[in-house]
């Protein structure tokens, strides 16, 4: 599904304009309709490898208890390493949230036609609509 920037509805992949508010999907930035992106990933390969830590932090904590108490700073040590991995990765998607709302801000502000309204690409120079000069643009 590709969201709208301006409303926020979801339309059919391959929808050149926004059933809602009729703004041209073509010109959308293509971070919007990425979801694989790299960001993800690796957030959520740190998410993973603290899943991965935190189970054997508890493996090593039951024997820690019943038998060799030297058991409990090796489980110590690994619940550390998976809470650091852990917020890792939630700074990771922090990171990528406020890029992704930055950059639509960006574009919501920056491409708008004082005119008729239209939302334009920030780098274009005049309104595709109504022909008018926008003059908000990025350069």
């Amino acid at each position: 599904m590709t969201k709208c920037p301006a409303c926020e509805s979801e339309s059919r992949p391959g929808t050149r304009a926004c059933p809602k508010c009729r703004t041209d999907l073509t010109r959308v930035p293509q971070i919007y309709d990425d979801p694989d992106s790299d960001a993800k990933s690796k957030a959520m390969l740190c998410y993973g490898l603290a899943g991965m830590m935190g189970f054997f932090a508890f493996g090593f904590l039951l024997p820690g208890l019943l038998a060799e108490p030297g058991f409990l700073l090796v489980s110590l040590a690994l619940a550390v390493v998976a809470l650091i991995l852990f917020l890792i990765g939630r700074q990771i998607k922090r990171n990528e949230r406020s890029h992704i709302e930055r950059l639509r801000t960006e574009w919501l502000v920056h491409g708008k036609c004082a005119y008729c309204g239209t939302q334009n690409a920030p780098g274009d120079g005049k309104c595709v609509s109504c022909g008018a000069p926008l003059a908000n643009r990025i350069g």
